[in-house]
C-alpha cells in the first residue's frame, strides 16, 4: 500500500494501491520546478514557488483566452518565457526576439523541450495553420543567450515544418534512458502517432505507430501519462467522433500499441493521468461529462466499469493540467480554476473542488492550461536495493531534481525511534526480516510531497557443504548444497551459475554464496583436502629399440607415493604393456607410468620416448632440373652417413633398387625417396621439388 500527500503547510495522505517497489530504471524528471509557473487563458497566471495553493500572478501579457499555451522555468523555478502558440512572451513578459508570426493559436498551443545537449537552447513545437482546415506541426529553436539573457528564436532555426495536415494533440514526456525526451503528435484524418525523439544530436525521424481510432477534428488533448506507460487522447468536435482512447506507450522505443486498448464511451475534450498513474480523468462539454477511471481496476472492461461522474454540473470542456503539487488543475469555470485535491484517491474521494482558485478580476481562465513534459510531474519515486536480513537496504529517489531535502522514516519498530534520515540515498539495516513501511517526504521550495511503499526483508539461505574431505589429487568432487531454494551458485567468488556443484582440482577451504528467489546470500565452506600426490624420485633409464624391433626398454624408475602404491605401463594408445618399476621388450614408442595410491588414487607419468637408433636417414636429395619438360630431371639422394651405395633406395613408395641414389629421367614435379639399410632398416621419407626450365 502506498500513499502521497501535497500541501504547502500541511500533510494529507492519499491511499491508493501500487506494486510493492518501484524499478530502478524507471527514469523521471522528479520534482522538476520547471512546471512552478503557469501563463494560460486571459491574461490569467499561477505560480507554485511559495507552496500549495500557488499565488495568482498578474502579470501575464497572454490575452487569447481559448487556446492551449505551455510555460517553462528554470530548475530553481524562475520564470524563462511562455506562449500560446502564436506569441511568446520572456520572462520580463515582453515579446520574445524573432517571436513574431510564428505560429497560430491551437487547442494545445505548444510544448517546449530543453535541448539535451545544450542548456541554453530550448526547442518549442506548435502549429501553423495553412488554411482553414489545414494545420502543420513544426519547431522552433530558442537560444536564451540572445537579447541580454531574455532569450531568442534563432533566426535559422524558426518555424521549421515537421509534419504536414496535423491535429492539434500534443504532450512530451522523458525516453527511458533518462536524458532524451519523445515529443508525440497525431495526423488528421487517420490513426496515425508520431513519437519525435530529441537527442543530444537533434531531432530525429518520427517512429510511427498507426493504432487506435481515426481522428476526424483538431480539437482536443493529448496526455502521457507522467511515468510514460500510458498515452492518452481526447478527440473533440463532432458528436459522432467524439471519443478518449487509452493505449500504452514505450518510453524506450516511442511506440504505441493498442495491446490493452480502452476507448471511453464519453465524449471528451481534455484528459488527464493522477501523478501516481492509476487514475485518469476525463472531461467533455456540457452537463454529467467530467469522469474519473481507475486504471488499476483491471481489464478494459473493468477500468471502464470503474467510471466515476464528479460533477452534475455544466462544464465547459476546458484542459486538465496534473501541477507540481501533485493536484490536478481544472479550466472549468470562467474565473475560477478548478481542483482535484487529491488526484490519486478513487471516486469522489479525489475530492474535486470546481470553484477553487479565483484568477482576479478583468482576467479569465478559458479553455486552456499549460503543457509541460509529464515527467516533470511524476510522484516522487524510490527504488530500494538489498532486502536481505543484516545487510543494508539501499534507498534511492529515482531522481532527485527539484528536490532542496528529503526526510525519510522507514517505520521499523525493532530500532525506533533511530529509525530516520535526511540523506538523499540512504542505506538502512532493518532489525531483521519482516514487513516494513517507509515513507519519504521530499521538499521542493515550499512544496512537499510525502510517498509510502512496501519493503519486504528476507531471511539468508542456509547453505551445508558437509564435512571436509580428503580426496586423490586431481580428481572431480561434485558437493551438492541443501541451500533450499536457492537459484544461484557462486564458488570461491567465481561468475554465479545455476550449478549447485564444483570440480575440485586443488586442496584449499572452498565456499559457496547462494542467492535465492529474493536475492539475499547465504555462504558455507568446507576444507577439502588431498593424498600427497605421486612423484618421480629417481629417474629412468631408457634403452632404444633396434630396427624396429620389441628390444626397448624402461628400467630403473621409482616412485615416492603416500603409502602402498602399483604401477601400470601403458602405450600412446592406453593398452596395458607392463607392469612395475621396469618396462622391457617393447617396440619404440611413448609410454605412460600410471601409480596407484591411496583410496582409489592414481597419477600418470610420462611421455617417456624409446627411440629406434639404427635406421641411418637421408641427409639431402639434391635435384637436377628438366628441361623443356623432355624428362631430363634427376634426384641424388644422400645418406646421413655410410656409403651411398650400401643402401637401397625407393621412389614414390616404389621398390627399392640398388641405384647409389641417384634416380633420373625424371620430369617436372614433387617425389618422395626413402632408403633401407643391409639390417632391413627404412628411413624416414625425403620429399624434394624437381623443376622445369622452359627453352629454347
Amino acid at each position: 500500500m502506498k500513499a502521497k500527500s501535497y500541501s504547502g503547510h500541511k500533510i494529507l495522505f492519499l491511499s491508493l494501491g501500487i506494486s510493492i517497489v518501484f524499478l530502478i530504471n524507471d527514469p523521471v524528471f522528479g520534482q522538476s520546478k520547471r512546471a512552478n509557473n503557469w501563463y494560460f487563458g486571459f491574461f490569467a497566471g499561477l505560480s507554485f514557488n511559495a507552496g500549495s495553493p500557488p499565488e495568482v500572478l498578474y502579470d501575464s501579457e497572454n490575452g487569447y483566452a481559448n487556446c492551449g499555451n505551455a510555460t517553462i522555468s528554470d530548475e530553481d523555478g524562475s520564470l524563462l518565457f511562455y506562449t500560446n502558440g502564436a506569441q511568446i512572451w520572456n520572462k520580463e513578459h515582453n515579446p520574445l526576439q524573432n517571436s513574431n508570426d510564428f505560429g497560430d493559436l491551437t487547442t494545445q498551443g505548444a510544448i517546449i523541450v530543453p535541448d539535451p545537449a545544450n542548456p541554453n537552447l530550448y526547442y518549442i513545437f506548435n502549429y501553423r495553420a495553412d488554411g482553414p482546415s489545414i494545420a502543420n506541426f513544426q519547431y522552433s529553436l530558442i537560444d536564451m543567450r540572445l537579447d541580454n539573457g531574455l532569450g531568442g528564436i534563432l533566426p535559422e532555426k524558426k518555424t521549421i515544418r515537421l509534419l504536414d495536415n496535423t491535429s492539434f494533440h500534443l504532450n512530451a514526456v522523458q525516453h527511458a534512458n533518462g536524458e532524451d525526451v519523445w515529443v508525440v503528435a497525431h495526423t488528421l484524418g487517420n490513426n496515425t502517432y508520431y513519437s519525435y525523439k530529441i537527442t543530444v544530436s537533434g531531432i530525429e525521424l518520427p517512429i510511427v505507430s498507426n493504432v487506435g481510432s481515426i481522428f476526424q477534428n483538431f480539437h482536443g488533448y493529448l496526455k502521457i501519462s507522467p511515468n510514460g506507460k500510458k498515452i492518452a487522447a481526447a478527440q473533440s468536435g463532432d458528436y459522432n467522433n467524439n471519443f478518449c482512447e487509452i493505449l500504452d506507450f514505450n518510453t524506450g522505443t516511442g511506440i504505441i500499441s493498442a495491446t490493452n486498448l480502452i476507448r471511453t464511451p464519453r465524449p471528451s475534450a481534455a484528459v488527464e493521468f493522477s501523478p501516481d498513474n492509476s487514475k485518469i480523468y476525463t472531461n467533455g462539454h456540457g452537463i454529467n461529462s467530467f469522469f474519473q477511471y481507475d486504471l488499476n481496476a483491471g481489464s478494459p472492461d473493468e477500468i471502464l466499469a470503474s467510471e466515476t461522474l464528479l460533477i452534475y454540473e455544466y462544464t465547459p470542456e476546458g484542459a486538465l493540467q496534473l501541477g507540481p503539487d501533485g493536484k490536478i488543475y481544472c479550466a472549468t469555470a470562467h474565473q475560477y480554476i478548478g481542483v482535484i485535491h487529491e488526484p490519486n484517491k478513487a471516486g469522489l474521494e479525489c475530492n474535486y473542488e470546481r470553484y477553487s482558485i479565483y484568477v482576479g478580476d478583468g482576467r479569465a481562465v478559458g479553455e486552456g492550461l499549460p503543457s509541460f513534459i509529464q515527467s516533470y510531474l511524476n510522484d516522487p519515486e524510490y527504488a530500494t536495493t538489498q532486502h536481505c536480513a543484516g545487510q543494508p537496504t539501499q534507498f534511492n529517489i529515482a531522481n532527485t531534481n527539484g528536490i532542496d531535502s528529503v526526510y525519510w522514516k522507514f517505520k521499523d519498530f525493532g530500532h525506533m525511534p533511530n529509525d530516520t534520515s535526511t540523506q538523499l540515498s540512504p542505506a538502512y539495516v532493518f532489525s531483521g526480516p519482516g514487513t516494513y513501511y517507509p515513507e519519504l517526504t521530499v521538499y521542493s521550495g515550499l512544496l512537499h510531497k510525502t510517498v509510502k511503499d512496501t519493503v519486504v526483508i528476507y531471511p539468508l539461505p542456509t547453505p551445508q557443504l558437509g564435512n571436509d574431505t580428503l580426496f586423490c589429487p586431481g580428481a572431480t568432487i561434485n558437493l551438492t548444497l541443501n541451500a533450499g531454494s536457492g537459484v544461484q551458485y557462486s564458488w570461491n567468488n567465481t561468475f554465479p551459475t545455476a550449478d549447485s556443484t564444483l570440480v575440485v582440482n586443488a586442496t584449499g577451504i572452498y565456499l559457496v554464496r547462494v542467492t535465492d528467489k529474493n536475492g539475499c546470500i547465504g555462504r558455507d565452506t568446507i576444507n577439502v583436502a588431498r593424498y600427497d600426490d605421486a612423484s618421480v624420485s629417481v629417474n629412468p633409464d631408457i634403452t632404444s629399440s633396434n630396427c624396429g624391433q620389441s628390444n626397448g626398454a624402461i628400467t630403473g624408475i621409482e616412485f615416492t607415493t603416500p603409502g602402498p602404491s602399483m604401477v601400470i605401463w601403458l602405450d600412446a594408445a592406453g593398452n596395458q604393456v607392463g607392469t612395475g618399476n621396469n618396462l622391457l621388450n617393447v617396440p619404440a614408442g611413448a609410454y605412460y607410468a600410471e601409480v596407484n595410491f591411496g583410496y582409489n588414487c592414481s597419477h600418470e607419468f610420462g611421455p617417456y620416448p624409446i627411440t629406434d637408433n639404427n635406421a641411418t636417414q637421408i641427409a639431402d636429395v639434391l635435384p637436377t632440373s628438366d628441361h623443356c619438360n623432355q624428362g631430363m630431371g634427376g634426384l641424388s639422394a644422400l645418406p646421413a652417413s655410410g656409403n651411398p651405395a650400401d643402401f637401397l633406395y625407393s621412389l614414390n613408395g616404389g621398390p627399392y633398387q640398388a641405384n647409389g641414389g641417384l634416380f633420373t629421367g625424371l620430369g617436372e614435379g614433387e617425389y618422395h625417396i626413402s632408403l633401407k639399410d643391409a639390417a632391413g632398416c627404412i628411413s624416414d621419407v625425403y620429399t624434394q621439388l624437381i623443376e622445369n626450365i622452359p627453352g629454347p
